[in-house]
């Protein structure tokens, strides 16, 4: 099958389901761990909306860990990146400095 069918049936999947599949073959994890397939159970799951800040941020650290980022720690990302460039987005790439004890992953979609 192609990417793009074996893309649109995985998004069909739950969560847990995605992550038991990504462990069956090289391809699966590659499609399981692929930008297209999380924009996509990004924008299925994800009570936010989409918005050019938001896919700018998405860009630099990758849409599945967009989707595991709460929703605080998301608006905080975008309003220092704004302070920062005086509002002219320019994608940062975080590192796990950025994560603090502060701002903790959404947990409700943990897939461990």
């Amino acid at each position: 099958m192609s990417r793009p069918i074996l893309l649109r049936i995985i998004n069909y999947l739950e969560l847990e389901d995605t992550a038991q599949l990504s462990q069956v073959s090289h391809l699966f994890n590659e499609l399981c761990e692929s930008d297209e397939l999380w924009e996509s159970i990004y924008h299925k799951h994800s009570p936010m909306p989409v918005t050019h800040d938001l896919v700018t941020l998405a860009q630099a650290i990758g849409w599945k860990k967009l989707f595991f980022t709460n929703k605080l720690q998301i608006q905080v990302q975008i309003r220092r990146h704004r302070q920062r460039t005086g509002h002219d987005w320019t994608p940062v790439v975080l590192d796990d400095s950025d994560w603090s004890s502060d701002m903790q992953l959404n947990s409700d979609y943990d897939l461990a």
